[in-house]
């Protein structure tokens, strides 16, 4: 069930709504968003993933940095490869590049494009 509460500041200024989601076997998500109509609407989404089977934890991608995932990259994938003292090359000049510290799970397409 989910539920959608005001968040308020120390000085008890409306700073926006939280969402959770709290189902049986899953553990509990919550957001929180500026308008009420995010929140209920993110809170559906969840819930119908959950209902479908198909839910997935985001939290972790949440927090990820594109540097973050390209050093788990270096350390897992690399390693195991041929060639990989030349993509150690490429990965050292894309963790150069603003792009790095953006957060991994909002990047789409767009972001990628050369200017």
């Amino acid at each position: 069930m989910a539920s959608i509460g005001p968040r308020y500041d120390r000085d008890k200024n409306l700073i926006g709504w939280q969402a959770r989601v709290i189902r049986k076997g899953y553990p509990t998500s919550s957001k929180t968003f500026r308008q009420k109509k995010d929140a209920e609407q993110w809170a559906r989404s969840i819930e119908n993933e959950m209902d479908k089977g198909i839910w997935r934890d985001r939290s972790e991608a949440e927090h990820t940095t594109l540097k973050d995932a390209l050093n788990r990259y270096a350390q897992e994938i690399i390693p195991t490869k041929k060639s990989g003292d030349r993509e150690i090359g490429y990965l050292r000049q894309w963790q150069k590049r603003p792009l790095q510290s953006a957060l991994w799970h909002p990047l789409r397409g767009r972001m990628w494009q050369c200017q």
